[in-house]
This record gives C-alpha cells, structure tokens and sequence, in this order.
C-alpha cells in the first residue's frame, strides 16, 4: 500500500512515463492486475496508446476505465447495484414534478419554478450536492440550528436552503429504491470495494486529471487501504514547491491543492508516500522539435517570466477585421500546410472560446474549400424542427389555438403544408381576426378585400381542415379528465406518428447535410417519452405541466456527432475539446470577454452564498472567482498541446460590427516574444490566394453588382408587384 506521485509541466512526458512503468510491470506480473483510470472521454485514445505501446500490440491485463466504469466492473464482478442510472434529463423531469408538489411550500423560489432555465439550474444544485457528497442531513443542520444563527446572519440564504432541503428530500424519495443517479455511483461502489477481489493487491493509476471531487478522494481513501498502489500525475512546473499550498492565484494551485489532499489521507490512513517521480523536458517531451513552444510552457502564466531573444519561426499571431476573416486565414493556412509542408488533417485543430459564435461559420467554411472537419461540440435539440412541433403543439392545446402558437407551429416545416399555403393562412388569420379553437373549428365564410387576388374560401377551408385534423387527434387524448402523464404522452406519441414526423425529420436532416444528427433526434425524442412514462406515468397534472414537463426533458437533451473520418481538422472548445497528438494548433477568437470567459453566474446560489457555506464545511462547485484561475490554468494546457507550430488570431470587430478588443493574453504573448510579429490581412495576401471565398462575400458596390446580376433580373425574380404575409411586409415597416 502506496502512494506514487508522478509530476511535471505540460507536454514534459509524465504519461508516457506512467505507461511505460505500467506496461512494464504488467510484463512481469501477469497475473496482477493493472488498472488505469482517466477521464471518460479519454478511454478509448488511452487504450489506443498503450496498445500501440507494446510490443505484442496488446494488453491483457490492464485496463483503462473512467471512475464510473470502474464502478460497473466491481459491481459485474461481486454483484450487487443493478438499479438503472438517471441521467440528466430524468432528473429534470423528476426536479420538475417535486417542484410543482411541493410549490406551496416553497418560500424563496415560488415565483421562479415557472422561469426558463430555473429547473435546469434547480438540478445542477442538486447534483453538485450529490457530487460532493452534502447530505440531506448535513443542509438540516444548517437551517435548524435552535440558536437560529444563519436565520440571523444571511436570511435569504437561510431561505434558499429551506428551499433546496425541501426539493432535495422530495427529489432523494421520489427516487427511492428504483433508480441512482450518476453521482451516487461512487458512493455505493464506497460501501462495496473491500470486497472486490478485483481491487486486492492491484495497481491503480490515476491519468488526466486536475483534480478530484470529495467523493472521489474517498474512494481513493478505501483504494490506498486495499490496493497495492496507486500512481496519480499531476502537472505542476518542476521548480514550484509541491509542498506548500499558495493562493488561489499561482497557476498550480489546483494540483497544490490535490497533492495537500493525498498526502493528508495517507497521513491519516498511515500509508506510505513514495518521493515523487519528477518529469523534465526530455527526448519524450511533446516540444522537442520547437524551443520557442517549450519557451511558452515553460514561462506561461509565471512570475518574472523570462523573454524569447531569437527570431520566432513556430507561433504567430494574426489579427483580423471580423471573426470571419480569422477563419479565411485559418484555412489558407491549413491549405498551405497540408500542401506544401507535408501535414495532415488530423495533426491540425481549431480551438475557440467562443464555439457557438465560431462553429456554424467554420462548419460552412472548411465544407466550402473541401477540407474534412469535425466540429466538436454539443447541440441543443430545443431549436429543432421536430421539437419546436411538438412544443408549439401542445402550446397551441394549453392557450386554445392562439395566433403566435397556431403559426408557430405551422411554420416548423414539419407539417404538410406548403409555405405558401402558410402565408395564405397567415394572411387570412391577420385580415379577419381567427385567433381562438372556436375559428379554427368552425368553417371560415367572411371574405377581406385584397388588390392581389380574391379571397379563396374553398381554398381556405381545405387548408384548415388539413391543419386541425392531427391537432383534434392530439386534442382528444389530452383533453380526458383525470388522465395521467402516461395517457398523455400515449396521445402525444400518436400524434407524432400521425404527423408521420420520423420521415419528415431525416428529409430535412439530409437537405440540410447534419450528418446523423437529426436521426438522433428523432430517437431521442422517443426515449425522452418512455423516460417520461416510466418516471412520472401515473402522474395526474394539468396540460400547462404536461408542457412543462416535456420542455424540462428537452432542455436537458443534447446531440453530439462522430468525427466523419480519422484524417480531419478537429475544431472545438477550450474547455469541452480533448487534443491529443496535435503537430499544429490555429487558437481564435482570443478576444476580451471570450478568453477568459466572462463569469456567467446562473446558480440559484450567488458566489457569496457559496462563500458563506464553504465557511460552514460546506463543500460545493467552485465560484466564479475560483473559476477564472482555473480557467487560466485550462488556458495554459490547452496552449501547450501543439507540439509544432501555434498561431493565435483575434478579430478588432465582432461579427455585428461592434469593435472589441484582443485578450490580455496578447499582450503577455508579446511581451514573452518580444521579435514576434502580428500579421494582418495584408501581410496575410499569400495565405489568403489559396482561399475559395463564396459569392455572398463580396462586397456590395458596383463592380461586384454587375458580376452578380444583369439588367431584367431583379424583374424576372420578383415580378412587378411583391407578395407575403402581413407580418412579413410589417417586419420592414
């Protein structure tokens, strides 16, 4: 029983180090057993690594788990937990319910439970409480106190965790003996590990992480009790003084802080700390091939850093009008490298903060100059087709067919009805008033004067009763008293079927070129209704929750894509993406307010309030304060992974014109490079050649006109007199 430290800075070799000690003694002692545990993402390029590592190219007795993984291999192994895992759109369904039957007696969030994104945020506080291990017992200790001493000292926290133990405890019953939640998982395996014969005498190492949770660091507890030994690494520049915890603000506090934490259980638990195994730059380092990236490594984010004197060949900065001509330079760039200079695809990624302002323009333009890409990055199904129709649908049953809900859901394109056809109606609705179930059911007979064309009654009502048949479908199932969840989501499901929604949705899925995306959609959607059935079945609730209920699963839903192939360019986040064996590395965006991130703090507990319970041994997520240096620290890794060449970009307008300014990370780049030059779009004229820029790029002058359009054309497009909707025409009043 022992404890193995393994440190160093980013891209030193501490993981080839570990491998290859692993790999080793496994030779040795086939009969041991060798267990690696890294981040669930990591799993299968750790597998690949330490496969491709071997002589035999493969591994017997080693293998490469997550925590939870490691969970479900000792419970296979001595039986035992067999209760299913609720994910994060169960548990909103669940927050949700318990919400609403206990609104009464909520004090402080009783007007917040109908909010968007309130029972979202309701349920990461509950599964942070899960996560660090905070008892319903611990929060009752909190707010009944006889001295009263919270109530009297921070009243709106006191009522806030009133709050929280009351849906906390529903939330913990609700559940019972039928389901688990992911976070509780470590904390049965706890109770069950001195049984494993898996675990005995076993070496277990830890891989890739920053840090770990309170319940984590209890399992490694139980671990180092009943393991041969264990071996973490942890990266930590060499020259820090490992056994002194400094604030918050030195970029290693977070491996500081777990190295305190594992020497303190050994301590305690009286087991031996072997000295740890430090890691330099060697022929194993990721920088061998570029002075100037190990520069960076070895100077970022460091007091007295010291400058790069030679001429800078491997890391250039470039500085853009707008977001877009970033990423035209990204990929002239890439071009030119995979040209010219022998790389591939895969030894290339984009990295941003700002995912969601960068992803759909960089999808659009590597699929433009035929470069294979993979955008990593997880979509939201609530501003889908399929979803907006089965929202808006029940909308249109909760308000009585009102005007925005009705068109709202015709407009989906997940009807038959032509858009034309809706502009007719829209127009028809506007002129006369049809607002309410009872117009929509009864046959329409009033005519309004148009100068277009006469009013086509016929027409009309054809197209009505198109539009309300599978609405009165949906209607008669839902409109039953008394019915329970499950009968609802029976009509629901009928409905979508009648709507013939499955084939509807892959058409739109292959005009639109999302690659399996929409048909996750489609079978995600199915799953969220059984989950709803299985959790909240006989449930009896109104329309207006049914809704509710629906919009809180697909809050939580989120679709992620496989790469299209092994040899792409992967762009991604700084925080989410996992790089592994990058030569090249284009970081963009680095903008004010992107990188770092601005805190956005949408918790039902402020950062004071989490301030405040930490003073109370209460342990929970870090605050926002907490979270700008660790993201510096993120900052750092990710900075470090390329170990060819790193170009950094940022833009002096946003992409609505709005100037902004370059991150302060610039000016440190700078000052550490004092012979690096920024290039802007006129120092970047080669790169740019290579580059096919769309139509709908060019400028808007004459010149580009008369190569766009000829005289008649805009006659032959539109004719001479314009036609559309009402709300279309008031839109450019």
């Amino acid at each position: 029983m022992a404890l193995q430290l393994i440190v160093g800075g980013s891209g030193a070799g501490k993981s080839h180090r570990l491998y290859t000690d692993v790999i080793n003694k496994a030779h040795k002692h086939w009969n041991k057993n060798y267990i690696v545990v890294v981040p669930e993402q990591y799993t299968m390029e750790t597998q690949k690594k330490l496969v491709d590592m071997t002589e035999e190219q493969g591994i017997l007795n080693i293998d490469v788990v997550s925590f939870e993984r490691l969970a479900y291999k000792v419970f296979e192994e001595i039986g035992g937990e067999n209760r299913p895992v609720l994910d994060d759109t169960g548990k909103n369904l669940i927050v949700r319910r318990v919400t609403e039957m206990n609104k009464k007696e909520l004090c402080y969030f009783a007007n917040s439970i109908n909010k968007n994104g309130f029972i979202t945020e309701f349920k990461s506080v509950i599964s942070e409480m899960l996560q660090y291990d905070v008892g319903k017992d611990q929060l009752a200790e909190l707010t009944e106190d006889e001295k009263g001493t919270l109530q009297k000292e921070n009243e709106p926290l006191y009522a806030k965790l009133k709050d929280i133990q009351l849906i906390y405890t529903a939330f913990k019953e609700y559940l019972s003996v039928n389901y688990i939640t992911s976070e509780e998982i470590l904390d049965v395996l706890c109770n069950v590990i001195e049984k494993s014969k898996m675990i005995q005498d076993a070496t277990i190492v830890f891989d890739g992480f920053t840090g770990f949770t309170p319940i984590q660091y209890k399992l490694i507890r139980l671990l180092l009790t009943h393991c041969e030994e264990i071996m973490v690494t942890l990266t930590i520049d060499p020259l820090e003084n490992r056994n002194v915890v400094d604030g918050m603000e030195n970029l290693f506090y977070m491996s500081k802080d777990t190295i305190h934490k594992l020497h303190q259980i050994c301590d305690e638990i009286h087991v031996e700390c072997r000295e740890d195994i430090v890691v330099a730059h060697n022929i194993n380092s990721r920088f061998n091939k570029s002075n100037e990236l190990k520069h960076l490594e070895e100077n970022l984010f460091r007091n007295g850093k010291r400058s790069y004197t030679d001429e800078v060949h491997d890391i250039k900065i470039y500085e853009a009008g707008m977001p877009k001509e970033e990423l035209q330079y990204v990929i002239g760039e890439i071009i030119r490298l995979t040209r010219f200079e022998g790389y591939r695809y895969r030894d290339i990624a984009v990295v941003t903060g700002d995912i969601e302002g960068y992803g759909v323009t960089a999808q659009n333009m590597f699929a433009q100059n035929d470069i294979p890409a993979f955008i990593d990055q997880k979509r939201k199904v609530t501003s889908n087709p399929l979803v907006e129709m089965i929202r808006s649908a029940l909308e249109i049953m909760e308000k009585g067919y009102s005007y925005d809900s009705v068109f709202r859901y015709l407009r989906t394109g997940m009807t038959d009805i032509e858009r034309d056809d809706v502009d007719i109606l829209d127009n028809y609705c506007v002129a006369v008033g049809i607002r309410s179930r009872r117009q929509w059911l009864e046959e329409w007979t009033r005519t309004f004067r148009s100068r277009v064309k006469a009013t086509d009654l016929e027409r009309l009502n054809e197209l009505r009763t198109r539009v309300i048949h599978p609405l009165q479908i949906l209607e008669e199932g839902l409109r039953k008293k008394g019915a329970t969840v499950a009968e609802y989501t029976t009509a629901l499901y009928y409905f979508i079927t009648e709507m013939k929604s499955a084939d509807r949705v892959l058409a739109l899925g292959k005009l639109e070129n999302t690659g399996n995306e929409y048909d996750q959609i489609y079978a995600k959607t199915m799953g969220l209704l059984d989950k709803i059935v299985e959790l909240l079945g006989d449930e009896v609730v109104s329309i207006g929750e049914f809704a509710r209920i629906i919009d809180s699963g697909f809050e939580e839903i989120k679709v992620g894509l496989i790469p299209p192939a092994a040899d792409c360019v992967l762009v991604g986040d700084i925080e989410r993406t996992r790089l592994e064996n990058i030569k090249v590395m284009f970081f963009v965006g680095v903008n004010d307010d992107v990188v770092p991130k601005r805190s956005e703090n949408r918790s039902v507990l402020s950062d004071m309030e989490r301030d405040k319970l930490l003073q109370m041994d209460v342990t929970l997520s870090p605050s926002a304060r907490e979270k700008a240096f660790i993201q510096r620290f993120y900052l750092y890794l990710i900075m470090t992974k390329p170990s060819e060449k790193l170009y950094i970009s940022y833009a002096r307008k946003s992409s609505t014109g709005k100037s902004i300014l370059p991150s302060y990370l610039i000016r440190n780049i700078k000052k550490m490079f004092p012979k690096l030059i920024v290039t802007d779009e006129t120092g970047a004229a080669t790169q740019l050649s290579y580059l096919r820029i769309p139509k709908s790029d060019l400028g808007w002058n004459g010149e580009n006109r008369a190569r766009t359009s000829s005289e008649g054309t805009a006659l032959a497009l539109y004719g001479q007199e314009l036609t559309g909707s009402i709300p279309a025409f008031e839109s450019y009043a």
